[in-house]
């Protein structure tokens, strides 16, 4: 049985996160005003200038903070100086985490036991997750868990009714579907829904098997901090215990350089509304769309289900 790695996959979005808005403000950087400002005490006051050097020379041009261009001026240095400084907090804090993910040994579950001695591994796998049926409640994912998204671990045999009716009339009313044109391939569900990947479909008659709310392929619109409209489309989207959206993007063609570079794009728009993994969006991954059903139960089991 595959588990998801909450250590590792929290890391990484944190890494693209920084580097996005590194990038950000490398950008806004650039095209600041070249130079750097200074400040003299003189006549029992403050005199700022504008230092920069121009063909070898040092130049320095008095600012002032009385005129609408010198505030101007002061404001964008003022502002250049910021972006410094936070930049060098960024590049440092990127080389430390991108160290600390060479060095990560990983939490993954299927590669814990494939690492046991011949005798463990001719075990039943579910004895190393199961117990009386029900998951075990280990502590250290119990804790990542919780911080992750305010849920611990359960038991996920069954639904209770209660959280089955309180998504239910979300899950069942009117919304726009994604309207991208689909591939040459018709895969359908065993329901008629038309799927854009095998994998999508098998998540879709998964999720029907638990009996979860869910919307599939729908178009939201978000407002960003900048206030520009935004429009998505994730694979599924749910309601958690307190009536809030969250999501389940499927990511299967991660061998695939246009598509990752399309996945990161995409990703980037969706931290920009606040969609991010430790909060209300579950990333999966794979290779050519390869996807098995037990990782597909592990996520349904760990993730959305304890959300509900």
């Amino acid at each position: 049985m595959d588990t998801v790695d909450y250590c590792h996959e929290m890391l990484e979005s944190v890494v693209q996160t920084l580097r996005l808005l590194r990038d950000k403000y490398t950008e806004e950087y650039e095209i600041a005003p070249k130079g750097s400002l200074i400040c003299n005490y003189n006549h029992n006051r403050n005199r700022f200038y504008h230092a920069r050097k121009e063909e070898g020379r040092y130049l320095r041009k008095y600012i002032s903070p009385l005129s609408d261009s010198g505030r101007d001026m002061l404001k964008q240095l003022a502002r250049k100086e910021y972006l410094r400084v936070e930049l060098m907090g960024l590049e440092k804090n990127i080389g430390l985490l991108e160290d600390a993910l060479r060095g990560y040994a990983s939490l993954d579950a299927t590669a814990a036991v494939r690492s046991m001695k011949r005798a463990y591994r001719m075990l039943d796998t579910s004895w190393f997750f199961f117990e009386d049926g029900n998951l075990m409640e280990d502590t250290l994912t119990k804790e990542v868990i919780g911080h992750l998204g305010g849920f611990l671990l359960e038991d996920f045999g069954s639904i209770p009714e209660s959280k089955i009716l309180l998504h239910k009339s979300w899950a069942e009313e009117q919304y726009e579907r994604n309207p991208h044109p689909f591939g040459d391939e018709e895969i359908y569900t065993s329901d008629g829904t038309r799927a854009r990947s095998k994998a999508e479909a098998m998540i879709y008659e998964s999720l029907k098997k638990y009996s979860i709310p869910f919307r599939f392929d729908p178009l939201i619109s978000f407002i960003d901090p900048d206030g520009v409209p935004l429009m998505f489309a994730p694979d599924f989207a749910f309601e958690d215990g307190n009536l809030e959206e969250f999501y389940w993007e499927f990511c299967g063609m991660m061998d695939n350089e246009e598509y990752v570079k399309r996945y990161y794009a995409k990703r980037g728009r969706y931290e920009k509304a606040g969609i991010v993994p430790w909060k209300n969006i579950i990333y999966s991954f794979a290779r050519g769309n390869d996807i098995d059903m037990g990782y597909i139960e592990s996520v349904i089991r760990t993730q959305i289900i304890p959300r509900l």
